[in-house]
C-alpha cells in the first residue's frame, strides 16, 4: 500500500496485503493478479488456491457477521 499510514481507514483490513486501508474484496492488486492468472491461462499453485480460499471465507464470514449485527440492531429498534 502506498498511502501514508495515518490516512488509512483502520476499520478496513486487507488480508492480501495484511494491512489496513481497504477490504480484501476491494483490493485492486489482488484483482489484478487474479485477472493475470486467468488471462494467461496460468495454473496457480495449490498454495495460492488454498490461501485465496481462506481469504475469501474470512471476508464472507465478516460480511455475514455484519449483516447479523445490523439485523439485531434493527430488531432492538422495533
Amino acid at each position: 500500500m502506498v498511502r501514508n499510514r495515518g490516512s488509512r481507514d483502520m476499520s478496513k483490513y486487507c488480508h492480501f496485503h495484511e494491512d489496513h486501508g481497504h477490504e480484501t474484496i476491494q483490493c485492486r492488486e489482488l484483482r489484478n493478479q487474479i485477472e493475470e492468472v486467468v488471462k494467461n491461462k496460468g495454473k496457480p499453485t495449490f498454495h495460492y488456491i488454498k490461501e485465496l480460499k481462506m481469504i475469501l471465507q474470512e471476508e464472507i464470514g465478516r460480511a455475514d457477521k455484519k449483516v447479523a449485527e445490523e439485523a439485531d440492531a434493527k430488531a432492538l429498534d422495533n
